[in-house]
């Protein structure tokens, strides 16, 4: 038999919250330290670190594909080999960089790396759950980083940070239908009424548009109460 024990604790929020940030810092500082290891200092050679985890992971995706093709910095090309023109669609750049230890660690700090960016993205538009669950994907890929004896597949992460990303595509459609629906449409209408008209306007199906709806008047009754 299970027992599960919860402890009620007192909270403060705001200190919480610095405390989550001063954590999101020292993550930042421990990625850029280990890039400064690997001679990777200048704006320019972080920025390229960073686009490289977002470049390698990512599926082939119209808001990704810009930035397939960004140039290798000279300095880079001439500390570790690499061509000017990484075309990370191309599988075999993929593999240059699996089967290469050092490339490897270059890989998982520029997730790292990219992912805190991502973070900082969320909390500056006040999606803090967002910003959490980035922030603890960041120390993940760290972690993983640091276990220099831990073969972990290059696919594993690529497709949770795909999953991530739909996720948040999917929050985001959720939270376009609600506001959509606060301001356009009579709160007394039926669920399924209300969906017939989200529909032609919010690209999510009729059923996940319904639950929508139910949630929003939820929220409006606990609101209100």
């Amino acid at each position: 038999m299970s027992i599960s024990i919860v402890k009620k604790v007192n909270l403060n929020s705001d200190c919480l919250a610095k405390a989550f940030i001063e954590h999101k810092n020292l993550q930042l500082k421990k990625i850029i330290d280990e890039l400064k290891k690997m001679k990777l200092e200048t704006a320019d050679e972080i920025e390229w670190v960073s686009g490289l985890g977002l470049r390698l992971s990512s599926e082939n995706h119209p808001s990704t594909n810009e930035i397939h093709s960004k140039k290798t910095p000279k300095s880079v090309m001439d500390k570790f080999g690499l061509p000017e023109l990484i075309d990370t669609n191309k599988i075999e750049n993929k593999n240059l960089i699996k089967n290469n230890k050092l490339l490897t660690g270059i890989f998982y700090l520029s997730m790292a790396l990219m992912t805190l960016e991502l973070a900082s993205r969320e909390l500056d538009e006040n999606n803090y759950n967002e910003f959490v669950s980035l922030t603890l994907l960041s120390v993940e890929v760290f972690a993983i980083y640091e276990a220099a004896n831990r073969e972990v597949e290059f696919s594993h992460l690529r497709a949770k940070f795909n999953a991530h990303r739909r996720h948040k595509e999917t929050y985001d459609l959720k939270k376009q239908a609600i506001e959509y629906w606060r301001m356009n449409i009579d709160p007394k209408i039926s669920n399924p009424k209300a969906a017939d008209i989200l529909v032609k306007v919010v690209p999510v199906s009729h059923r996940k548009l319904v639950e929508y709806v139910a949630e929003a008047k939820r929220e409006n009754i606990h609101s209100a109460s």
